[in-house]
């Protein structure tokens, strides 16, 4: 009796691995969040300075791994699966750093939605990115309102009334629909 137990736990595994771990793999792979942030740093210009920025840029939380592009003056981010990075806190360990941040571009997957009647990208636990006016979000929100893309555009300090906890805004270069 329990040998035919055994067996059938281990067929009911095997149909678990074949059928159910690759949708559930494929649907960790389409977690919201940020991908990826790319901030130009001026004055990088030497292997010592990368090696100084890139432990500040550490600290950041929901860092996973870091790359410093010293012959192209920037440093890229890949949060942490699901997550997003502070980009106050990215601009403030650049500084901190002895550098300058300068373009903050940000790569996310969220879902369009709005936020007090401003649009948005809603983003991992809450997350939330405002989309500025100009470049692709006119198209983004007519063609993709509630469905969860992938962007990529231009975050900059432009605090819109009314929205004091959210001081960047994403200006949309491109968008993907993903569902």
């Amino acid at each position: 009796m329990n040998v035919t137990k055994a067996g059938f736990a281990v067929v009911v595994t095997g149909v678990w691995l074949l059928l159910v771990a690759p949708w559930a793999a494929a649907q960790a792979g389409q977690e919201l969040g940020m991908l990826q942030v790319s901030v130009q740093v001026d004055g990088l210009s030497c292997p010592f300075c990368a090696y100084g920025l890139e432990k500040k840029l550490k600290k950041v939380d929901n860092v996973a791994t870091l790359e410093i592009r010293v012959s192209e003056g920037r440093a890229v981010i890949t949060p942490a699966a699901g997550t997003s990075v502070d980009l106050a806190e990215v601009e403030r360990a650049v500084r901190e750093g002895g550098f300058t941040p300068r373009a903050l571009v940000v790569t996310a997957r969220g879902r369009v939605t709005e936020l007090h009647g401003a649009p948005a990208l809603e983003l991992a636990d809450g997350a939330m990115l405002l989309l500025a006016e100009g470049g692709e979000t006119k198209a983004l929100l007519q063609s993709a309102k509630g469905s969860v893309v992938r962007v990529e555009g231009r975050a900059s300090r432009e605090q819109p009334q009314g929205h004091a906890g959210h001081p960047y805004t994403l200006t949309v270069s491109s968008f993907q629909t993903v569902s």
